[in-house]
């Protein structure tokens, strides 16, 4: 049976990684600090937050926590998924009604 972390540990690590890896904030938003919990404590996350808020920090610091590898499977910006589909479907009716 392993360690369960919970918010505390987490915040503590980070306060004292924080000088050594550079970070540009002085500490972890309540989301970021659930998220690693949750991933260092071995269970399947699905995180969504917004941009800017340090959803690269939520794969990166368990790698240093523990020995664990986060996979991203795909991020989403909104923005970009919009524009994509829109191209998708001007793709799709160019193909099939020629327009």
């Amino acid at each position: 049976m392993s360690l369960k972390l919970n918010q505390n540990d987490i915040t503590t690590f980070f306060e004292t990684i924080k000088q050594q890896y550079k970070f540009s904030y002085d500490k972890l938003k309540k989301e970021q600090i659930q998220i690693i919990q949750h991933i260092v404590n071995g269970q399947n996350v699905l995180g969504m937050l917004p941009t800017g808020f340090g959803k690269t920090d939520t794969m990166l610091l368990p790698a240093l926590i523990k020995d664990i590898v986060s996979i991203t499977l795909f991020t989403i910006n909104l923005d970009k998924l919009c524009i994509c589909i829109s191209i998708s479907l001007h793709f799709i009716f160019k193909m099939c009604f020629g327009i």
